[in-house]
This record gives C-alpha cells, sequence and structure tokens, in this order.
C-alpha cells in the first residue's frame, strides 16, 4: 500500500526542483550540518529528490538509513552513528565521509503513509534537542506538500492535455 502511495504522486526519477533544494539547504543551515536530503523509499533502493553534501543520487534499499522512520512514521535521532546496533557497520559510518550522526523525520501523506524521510547527517556525533526535531518534522511536512503539488502539476497537465485532445478532434461548443 505504501508503494502505491509512492508511485501514484509519480515523483520518483523526475529532475531536480528547486522547492525541494530549497527545503534540504534550510536543513543543512538550519542545523549546520554538512548533509541533507530528502530520500524516498522504493522497493529495492532509497531515492533522493533533493541531496546537499553528497554526490549520490540513490543507494541500495538495503543502505536506507531512512528505513526506521519510513516504517515507523516516527522521527528518528542517533547522536552516534558508531553506538547504533543496525547502523554501525553501515558504509558511510564506516567509510567516506564517516558520518557520526543521523536525523531522519517521515514524510507522511494525507493517509498516514510515510513515503521517505527528510534527514540530516553530520560527521561528528551530537545532540538533537526538541526544538531540533520539531524543526525537522516541519521540513518534512513542507517536503509532503512539495510533492503533493508535483502531483497536482503532473494532473492538472494531464487533464490540459487530454482537453487539447478531444478539442482538436472534436469542438467542445457548437
Amino acid at each position: 500500500m505504501r508503494l502505491e502511495a509512492l508511485r501514484s504522486y509519480r515523483i520518483l526519477d523526475t529532475d531536480p526542483h528547486p522547492s525541494f533544494d530549497t527545503l534540504t539547504e534550510t536543513a543543512r543551515l538550519a542545523f549546520g550540518a554538512p548533509i541533507a536530503f530528502i530520500s524516498l523509499l522504493d522497493a529495492d533502493r532509497q531515492w533522493f529528490k533533493s541531496i546537499r553534501g553528497l554526490d549520490i543520487t540513490e543507494t541500495a534499499r538495503a543502505h536506507a538509513m531512512c528505513e526506521t522512520p519510513v516504517s515507523t512514521a516516527e522521527t528518528m535521532v542517533v547522536p552516534d552513528l558508531r553506538e547504533h546496533a543496525k547502523l554501525k557497520d553501515h558504509p558511510l559510518v564506516t567509510g567516506s565521509p564517516n558520518v557520526r550522526f543521523y536525523a531522519g523525520a517521515p514524510i507522511v501523506d494525507h493517509e498516514g503513509l510515510a513515503l521517505g524521510a527528510m534527514c540530516v547527517m553530520d560527521t561528528r556525533p551530537r545532540d538533537f534537542e526538541a526544538r531540533d526535531i520539531a524543526l525537522l518534522e516541519g521540513l518534512a511536512v513542507n517536503a509532503m506538500t512539495a510533492i503533493t503539488a508535483h502531483h497536482q502539476g503532473h494532473l492538472l497537465r494531464e487533464a490540459a492535455r487530454k482537453l487539447t485532445m478531444c478539442c482538436d478532434a472534436e469542438p467542445l461548443f457548437a
């Protein structure tokens, strides 16, 4: 059901867009973190709609740090990834850029399905206060708003295309 919802938004594999890039840059600046991203969790991959601080566009789902925020629909904060049972052996922790901190807030649609996560990472361990969590969760809500706007734009373009085809074939009014 979650994957069907994600695919219905027709956001996967779309081009970069300023409304998403602004959110990731805002997260980087607000938290003073070198890495921020909006990830969407597909069946076998984690795809980044926007990412700042890393030069990747996707990872295998097995390497998706946002698995927990998506599966639980709850914000996840890991002050030091080296101490996290599941993530301490993650390639981004054990190798370059040697990530130590992770926070991810689920991006939840109107039906309560978590499609992905708004995330920040740092190369040093750090604390995350309640106000930081609230800000990250607010950015995740804005990411969902941007996904919805993208989808509505797609639907409008499709309706306009169909209307044009209809009108070219036969006038609507005599």
